[in-house]
């Protein structure tokens, strides 16, 4: 686009345009508050450099409607929306100013206190999703409901914790199988914290299960829900099997029950009773009364590996803290503008992007 396309789409005549670019900020400041206000200096910064780019971010009335409308904000809630979109867009992260704001839509209603956020907070976690899905190939707001069900459920704090174990956990698995590991993360999520499985540890054993592909990671995920239930049914299939390894059934199940570090060690308790059964049947069956028939469809022969998988993750991933900054630096250190793959809202008449 030329800056005589750029000044006509705007209503600008062309001799002021050229004589100051004041005319072009007051025009961008008083279109859209506090997205027109980040805008104006988007406008004076890089001229006619962001192009289309640019042109595409003017038109922010009816992106922005919507989405007030569509999340029932109140005017504070859409004021501190609006400075952190446009301060995004003015970073250069997202396609354009629609995407940003698909983006944040995405965060402030996916998790949990994020529609009451500071402008900083909404900055910061929005970033975090942007980079996920530019990195990794992810859609935006498919990673933003899955980092607020692991907010939900425990396995993070807060969304950008969130965002950098998906972040370093789908580093970690083949291209094709980082849906899985979001797929399995969303299902899953609850029955690893039920256990007292900390977000980093359930992270590494769904990244380590994908040696053996889509299957290996939803068998993970399936094992661990059998055993929630199995472990605490008081049947005498459960309290034979624990019973193998030396531990009361009751206690088990109560400290189970009991959830977070006090879950965690009876947990830990039972898998190092399996892995000391030397009897490969005997550990087996045993085995496989406690994790069900998910167990049995990886192989029996498979189960050592798989009980010291469970021990291996309890170690949790290294350095996942700080994982989606990093990306971002990354991504920023070639000088080009950012952008993130579309998410399927963008295709809908009246969407953001």
């Amino acid at each position: 686009m030329s800056i005589g396309e750029l000044v006509g789409y705007v209503g600008l005549d062309t001799s002021p345009a050229e004589a100051s670019a004041d005319k072009l900020t007051s025009f961008f400041e008083g279109k859209g508050g506090a997205w027109g206000k980040t805008l104006a200096g988007i406008g004076v910064g890089a001229g006619v450099a962001f192009g289309a780019g640019l042109a595409g971010a003017i038109n922010l009335e009816p992106s922005r409607d919507r989405v007030v409308a569509a999340l029932d904000l109140t005017k504070e809630q859409a004021a501190r929306a609006g400075e952190a979109s446009g301060q995004l867009y003015a970073d250069g992260w997202g396609e354009s100013a629609e995407h940003v704001d698909t983006a944040l839509e995405a965060v402030m209603s996916s998790i949990k206190g994020m529609r009451n956020a500071t402008e900083a907070e909404l900055v910061k976690t929005t970033k975090s999703a942007l980079v996920l899905a530019q990195t990794l190939g992810v859609d935006v707001v498919r990673a933003s409901q899955v980092a607020g069900n692991m907010v939900a459920n425990g396995m993070a704090k807060d969304g950008v914790s969130a965002m950098d174990l998906l972040g370093k956990a789908l580093s970690k698995v083949p291209v094709q199988l980082r849906e899985d590991v979001l797929d399995a993360t969303d299902e899953y999520g609850q029955f690893f914290n039920s256990l007292g499985i900390k977000g980093p540890q359930a992270m590494a054993l769904l990244a380590n299960s994908a040696g053996k592909g889509m299957y290996g990671i939803d068998k993970m995920g399936d094992s661990i829900k059998e055993f929630t239930i199995r472990a605490t049914d008081g049947s005498k299939l459960t309290s034979d099997a624990l019973g193998a390894i030396g531990l009361d059934a009751g206690k088990v199940s109560n400290d189970l029950l009991a959830g977070g570090s006090t879950a965690s060690r009876a947990f830990d308790q039972v898998v190092q009773g399996l892995l000391k059964i030397q009897d490969p049947a005997a550990r087996s069956q045993a085995a496989i009364a406690l994790f069900g028939t998910p167990l049995e469809d990886l192989g029996t022969k498979d189960i050592p590996k798989f009980l010291k998988s469970l021990q291996a993750g309890g170690k949790g991933m290294k350095d996942w803290q700080g994982a989606t900054d990093r990306m971002g630096k990354t991504l920023s250190d070639n000088g080009r503008r950012p952008t993130c793959p579309r998410s399927p809202a963008a295709s809908r008449p009246g969407s953001w992007t």
